[in-house]
């Protein structure tokens, strides 16, 4: 799909969208239980991030980290391990948590080969997660609660609500997936409709301005690349096996982060990130600051991807 007139997506209004929720009418309440925690276990790993909620939840943290509730946070963290494993996530240190929470993201990127080159461009972010439960790193495991519940991603304001959309058609459907219709919040309380509806074109159009700036970055880079950059923008995020073969991100390798776990994979399928091969345009038009532990590990050639 290649859209040359997109001037009516770019500046999109809510207004053009149609909503459709496709949710089991039993399931469509929804009240977030206080101290339960449950989906901030185990798949935050997966989490997405665009660099505009990546931009938000910096400011946020950047600001909380100044405050007697994060103080509390780490204090609370010291009281707190793992006894089955005997493991701690947390040193309880409070300067390793402050610059834990600023690190609190992953670059995910895809590999493309330019002029015969292989560079390796930040396509989004993950949110980070905890050894070895998977536990997001803003959540207190005392009370359960979300350090930066203000600021959290849209993926957590949503839930268990998951947003399928397809931007051409300016169609937007709001579902529940059956493996999360146990969450204890579904069918207690009232859904606020219009406040989801708010989330869910948020979302939509978080993603369309996050790969139009990949767009707009690499097109001095690679025309294609930029093309197919605008492409992810301006398409829909459900695709059918038929259609998959034809998208235009199949010019990427894909490729996925790998420089914190490095769990005996073949050697052939594991290469080294430095700071020649690798480019992140978020952070370098200054819309981001890049993980300090990141940078650290690219300068010493220690960053390590893995292609599946």
């Amino acid at each position: 799909m290649n859209l040359k007139n997109n001037q009516a997506v770019i500046g999109m209004l809510k207004s053009d969208f149609k909503f459709t929720f496709n949710v089991k009418e039993d399931k469509l309440n929804f009240q977030c239980q206080e101290d339960c925690g449950e989906c901030c276990y185990g798949s935050t790993q997966m989490i997405m991030l665009t660099y505009l909620e990546v931009k938000e939840i910096q400011d946020f943290v950047s600001n909380l980290i100044k405050t007697s509730e994060f103080e509390k946070f780490v204090t609370d963290l010291t009281k707190f391990n793992f006894r089955q494993t005997n493991v701690w996530d947390y040193t309880g240190n409070l300067n390793y948590q402050k610059e834990l929470m600023e690190d609190f993201f992953i670059p995910n990127f895809q590999g493309v080969t330019v002029d015969g080159k292989e560079i390796f461009i930040t396509n989004n972010y993950l949110l980070r997660s905890l050894y070895p439960t998977n536990r997001c790193v803003f959540l207190n495991p005392i009370t359960n609660k979300c350090l930066i519940y203000p600021a959290r991603p849209l993926i957590c304001r949503l839930y268990p609500f998951f947003v399928n959309f397809d931007i051409p058609k300016k169609s937007i459907e709001i579902v529940i997936p059956p493996n999360i219709e146990s969450c204890p919040g579904t069918g207690k309380g009232e859904t606020n409709v219009k406040q989801i509806e708010d989330m869910a074109y948020r979302f939509v159009k978080y993603h369309n301005e996050h790969f139009l700036k990949l767009a707009e970055f690499t097109k001095k880079l690679d025309i294609k690349l930029s093309n197919c950059f605008r492409d992810m923008a301006l398409s829909e995020n459900v695709r059918s096996k038929s259609e998959q073969k034809d998208s235009p991100g199949e010019k990427f390798h894909e490729m996925a982060i790998h420089s914190f776990l490095d769990m005996g994979r073949p050697s052939k399928n594991v290469f080294t990130l430095t700071n020649e091969n690798f480019r992140d345009f978020f952070s370098e038009n200054n819309l981001i600051k890049l993980n300090k532990e990141f940078l650290e590990r690219l300068r010493k050639g220690e960053c390590k991807g893995i292609k599946f």
